[in-house]
């Protein structure tokens, strides 16, 4: 007999090599972190964060103070890094804790993989770079649920609560974390474990949880209802079609795939730590889904539930001691398709979409540099204009520099007409659709008939128009 030939496979990336290439991409997030120009938010972050902390309307102050104040580390005026620089250290650090937090379910190993995936998404690397809170979030999410996760898998109250405790805590960052903390103990209830110990402190869990949810729901709620009041959605299911596309998008057709069939794996295979992650998801899509019928709800409130969708993705691939292990050949093919698919992302993220921010500053210093004395600017996103044009101003919700112009002062040019100055105008075509159809008509007119098109600050993104425009008056 001939004795049969061993079969060689490719040889896998050791496991310290695959954490040390995720903290390495996540690195990334320090590429170009000020050369974009802020956007409408990360300007309203400067300005509330100095009049707007004792307002009613801000649930998430410790946000505002953190990103504020490590910007005032770095002296001098503060610019676009500076803003950015917490939340992009937040973002790298979520990197390496990704790995941690879901070691204990996944193994070391396909923890790891989670990390580059998480690493290598162009949308987390955009909130990286981005002067608002949902980094953050995140990272205090994932160090509560690496807790949480080894309280409930191997037993200690402590690290369960405390972990729990901890993904609360999230929610003072943005009120989007709390979609996590009923989805731990429910998925490891649900599961289909044998283990009737595990069953038990997810049961206990839940219940605990519930009693305290009932009575903090008070405040819970406050900041529930107040976006409701903001932000209604445009329709029953206009709202979960607009959460679901823009989910789509963000979270990657791709990544998206992976995770789905990582869902259907950990079901015909019995995966109660696939189970698990999957019934956290389904609960947080879930409770989004159900507020975006009656409120506006976009993919940036399911950011806290990424690194779960990639380490869901991650437990198609073979685990550190080589259990449940799949082809070699199709884990491959998956590895590659999601890392190529995810750099291509990214690359363009930081080339030809320019960190898909509009032109804002670019718009604004050109009609600073080309305006005569006594000139009127008028603009869309204002409080932009007003943080590069305004001398140092903070209350950039009510500018000088800038006349505001949009969806609530459509009546400008009426008035600009009379007051006989020349008015340089700053546009952005897309938010012509959050204005009424008659104001967005009186206006277009207005800048077709009396204005000539001075500059157009384009940016190339397929899906998205994120142009800016300069007009002149006359």
């Amino acid at each position: 007999m001939v004795a049969a030939q061993p079969q060689h496979f490719p040889r896998r990336l050791p496991t310290g090599m695959l954490l040390a290439l995720a903290v390495l991409l996540s690195l990334l997030r320090f590429v170009r972190l000020g050369q974009w120009s802020l956007w409408i938010d990360e300007s309203l972050t400067w300005a509330d964060a100095h009049h707007g902390l004792g307002t009613s309307d801000l649930f998430n102050p410790l946000g505002y103070r953190l990103v504020t104040s490590v910007a005032a580390l770095c002296g001098g005026p503060t610019d676009e890094f500076a803003l950015r620089l917490l939340p992009a250290l937040a973002g790298i650090a979520c990197v390496p804790l990704c790995a941690w937090a879901f070691a204990p379910l996944l193994g070391r190993r396909r923890a790891a993989w989670a990390a580059v995936f998480l690493a290598l998404s162009a949308w987390h690397l955009f909130w990286s770079q981005s002067a608002r809170f949902y980094t953050l979030s995140q990272l205090t999410t994932l160090i509560g649920a690496g807790l949480a996760l080894r309280g409930l898998l191997h037993g200690g109250r402590v690290k369960l609560y405390g972990g729990l405790l901890v993904c609360t805590a999230a929610a003072t960052f943005h009120p989007s974390a709390a979609l996590l903390v009923p989805g731990l103990a429910l998925g490891a209830w649900f599961d289909g474990t044998e283990d009737a110990s595990r069953r038990r402190r997810a049961r206990e869990a839940f219940f605990v949880l519930v009693v305290i949810g009932l009575c903090l729901s008070p405040f819970a709620l406050r900041p529930l209802l107040h976006h409701l009041g903001q932000k209604p959605s445009p329709g029953a299911l206009a709202g979960p079609l607009h959460l679901g596309l823009t989910a789509g998008y963000f979270f990657t057709p791709f990544l998206g795939a992976a995770a789905l069939w990582g869902a259907v794996q950990s079901w015909r295979r019995r995966d109660h730590d696939g189970l698990l992650l999957t019934i956290l998801l389904v609960v947080g899509f879930g409770a989004a889904f159900s507020i975006s019928v009656f409120a506006q709800v976009t993919a940036q409130y399911l950011f806290v539930l990424l690194p779960f969708a990639c380490a869901l993705a991650a437990s198609l691939l073979t685990g550190s001691q080589g259990a449940k292990a799949r082809s070699p050949r199709i884990e491959g093919v998956l590895v590659a398709v999601l890392v190529s698919a995810s750099l291509t992302n990214c690359a363009f993220y930081l080339t030809s979409r320019a960190g898909e921010r509009p032109r804002w500053r670019e718009a604004y210093h050109y009609v600073d540099e080309q305006r005569e004395a006594g000139d009127l600017i008028a603009g869309m996103g204002s409080p932009i204009g007003e943080f590069y044009l305004g001398a140092g101003s903070t209350d950039l919700r009510h500018p000088r520099a800038i006349e505001p112009l949009g969806r609530f002062y459509v009546d400008g040019p009426r008035r600009w007409r009379r007051d006989g100055r020349r008015t340089w105008f700053v546009v952005r075509p897309q938010w012509f659709a959050d204005m009424r159809a008659e104001d967005a008509a009186v206006l277009r007119e207005f800048l077709q008939r009396d204005c000539r098109l001075m500059r157009t600050f384009e940016l190339s993104m397929k899906g998205r128009d994120l142009n800016v425009l300069v007009y002149l008056e006359g």
